[in-house]
């Protein structure tokens, strides 16, 4: 695909201005970047994630400026996947240091019928790897995506849901300085919020350290982070849920076996057998966490006394 008109135009510069972009998984972030660099990043036409480790693409703006955009690994609703996705982006950002990046593009949809449970706590999570501050948030532009797929009624009012409910971390980066933005006419929209974040006349030149990257260097394990204890804390409340509907399908079972119903005996033992599949998988997470913090112990405690071998 070619690159979209005045993408390649003006002089370049020297200097690139990198931006990072997330969201949940087919919230529209490989289109959006094959859109304005005319890439070929594989789109999702389904739950699952195509981008299973951060993508690079480059393009000109066309005031010269030289652009990378990162393509993130996108959130979905699994502890262990907002793990992995919030561990690449890490990965990735250290591989940007020391140039660092220089804003952020968030992506929603607001095509869905409603802010799922999932999309809020991605956002949340979102949210605190960046940090609630206004040197952070205001390198931030939350894009609305998908207007085609509603009238511009409908879509008015799911953009105010998520600009004045202050119960969601949307309003909470909004009062903190991040801009909003629909990407309602691409690929026009989409580079005129990029020349705003980051072309010639944008303030931000500077590369800019997100909490999460300043949490770790402080010498925090991943979860130990502010977003890491929000995976963390999903990830103790998904068990106690599930060990609560284990106590109760016990007692359904009983009550099966007592009125000779084979049948629902099966479903019960089907739907158990999932349930502690899940928890097998949720503990194999602990075990990982347990592990960082070792780790990360180890390599600590070794620092400290480096100097007892040094002659």
């Amino acid at each position: 695909m070619p690159p979209p008109p005045n993408a390649m135009a003006g002089s370049k510069s020297q200097f690139s201005r990198k931006i990072l972009v997330m969201g949940l998984t087919g919230a529209g972030k490989s289109t959006f970047i094959n859109t304005v660099a005319g890439s070929t990043l594989t789109v999702s036409a389904s739950i699952e994630s195509c981008t299973q480790i951060a993508s690079h693409v480059s393009f000109y703006l066309g005031d010269g400026t030289h652009v990378e955009l990162m393509d993130s690994p996108g959130f979905n609703d699994s502890v262990w996947s907002e793990l992995q996705v919030l561990q690449s982006t890490v990965n990735e950002l250290q591989s940007w240091a020391p140039e660092g990046i220089h804003a952020i593009i968030y992506l929603q949809r607001i095509s869905d019928n409603r802010i799922s449970g999932s999309a809020l706590r991605a956002f949340d999570i979102f949210f605190r790897m960046c940090g609630a501050t206004g040197e952070v948030m205001t390198r931030v532009a939350i894009v609305t995506n998908m207007w085609g797929a509603v009238s511009l009624e409908v879509g008015e009012a799911r953009e105010a849901e998520l600009k004045y409910n202050g119960a969601l971390s949307f309003k909470k980066a909004l009062d903190l300085g991040a801009s909003f933005h629909r990407n309602n006419n691409p690929p026009k929209s989409a580079l005129e919020i990029i020349h705003a974040l980051v072309g010639r006349e944008s303030p931000f030149s500077d590369p800019l350290k997100l909490a999460v990257q300043c949490e770790l260097e402080g010498g925090l394990s991943l979860h130990q982070t502010s977003a890491g204890e929000a995976i963390s804390h999903e990830l103790s409340q998904t068990q106690a849920k599930h060990q609560a509907e284990i106590i109760v399908l016990r007692q359904q079972y009983e009550k099966a076996r007592q009125d000779h119903d084979i049948e629902t005996q099966e479903e019960i033992e089907e739907e158990r057998r999932l349930i502690l599949e899940s928890l097998m998988e949720l503990e194999l997470i602990q075990a990982h966490l347990r592990e960082q913090v070792e780790q990360k112990t180890f390599w600590t405690e070794m620092d400290e006394t480096s100097h007892l071998w040094q002659t």
